[in-house]
């Protein structure tokens, strides 16, 4: 599974709605899943909230390439993720979320080691 928070991050991947990648001063990026991939580079310091939850100073990647990851109003029709090939295509999707997580040796979900991420 994955755990990489991915966003749009300019206008040429087709969303109206983006994070400006080129304030991003992290090093470049490349998510490659089955069905596509994202590329860009590492955003840092931004508060990220899912619902009720928030996260302060978090990590993620803003994407300036994309192929079958994002649907936007302007998504280009050869890829598989345009407007045109959904059931639903003004359900928009700005960005991919991945929810993985590290089991413990009881098999529940631990937390992650925050000293390992911020060296990382």
């Amino acid at each position: 599974g994955s755990a990489s928070l991915g966003v749009a991050g300019n206008a040429s991947v087709g969303c109206d709605e983006y994070y400006d990648a080129s304030a991003c001063r992290g090093p470049p990026i490349s998510v490659t899943y089955g069905s596509g991939f994202w590329a860009g580079r590492v955003c840092e310091g931004a508060t990220v909230s899912l619902g009720n939850y928030s996260v302060a100073n978090y990590s993620f990647g803003a994407y300036e390439r994309q192929q079958a990851m994002t649907t936007c109003e302007r998504t280009p029709p050869d890829d598989a993720s345009s407007p045109e090939h959904m059931t639903r295509p003004t359900a928009y999707m700005q960005g991919i979320v991945g929810l993985s997580f590290a089991q413990g040796p009881d098999r529940r979900p631990r937390a992650p080691d925050r000293g390992a991420a911020a060296a990382a």
